[in-house]
């Protein structure tokens, strides 16, 4: 779990950074600590899912794959804002981007 937080915190300040340049749909709700806070709580269900497929057969497959299956998820969870919440689509769907393929990348070697 430590490497999760480790890998979390280097990503949550590129995350952080990407956010910068773009227009966020509510300053109150998507700003740069919520950006950061987000990032970090990706990491940490990360590092629980990483724990929990690593013990089965094909574990890099299914650690990218449920990270890829949240990026979907998110982006139609986006796309369905988007009416509520203008430049929701191009606010989070980069930072997701970065966050869930930074955080997938650290699939490593098993433990033994």
């Amino acid at each position: 779990m430590n490497a999760s937080l480790l890998v979390g915190g280097l990503v949550a300040v590129a995350a952080a950074l990407l956010s910068l340049p773009l227009r966020s749909p509510s300053d109150s709700l998507f700003n740069t600590a919520s950006v950061v806070a987000g990032v970090l709580a990706l990491s940490v269900a990360s590092g629980a899912w990483r724990q929990w497929v690593w013990a089965r057969l094909h574990a890099p497959r299914w650690f990218v794959g449920g990270h890829l299956l949240g990026f979907i998820v998110w982006v139609a969870i986006a796309v369905a804002l988007e009416s509520q919440l203008e430049r929701m689509i191009s606010f989070t769907v980069p930072i997701a981007g970065l966050a869930g393929a930074a955080d997938a990348l650290r699939v490593g070697r098993r433990r033994r």
